[in-house]
């Protein structure tokens, strides 16, 4: 899993405004030729290897998986009481 989480932080996602709404709420996505050094199993391809776009579809469970492992680190943290630890002195 280590692997994948890896793989999700190097993708870097872009803003853009919608075409159809411009002034509506930004929107976030992949440059899909960025993303084929870390998920090309991601990039859509025609039938002569050109570039088509990103499988968005597929990048969503991935994502959903990474965060909830985060929270749950997070959440498991939180528990776990501190321990402060006085400085000692030195005499």
């Amino acid at each position: 899993m280590a692997g994948s989480t890896q793989k999700l932080n190097e993708l870097r996602p872009v803003s853009f405004p919608p075409e159809e709404r411009p002034k509506g709420a930004v929107q976030y996505g992949l440059i899909a030729r960025r993303s084929t050094r870390w998920f090309p199993e991601l990039v859509i391809r025609d039938e002569a290897g050109t570039i088509q776009g990103v499988r968005y579809d597929e990048t969503r469970a991935d994502a959903a998986h990474e965060v909830q492992q985060e929270e749950l680190k997070e959440s498991t943290l939180r528990r776990r009481p501190m321990r402060i630890r006085r400085p000692r002195s030195v005499t």
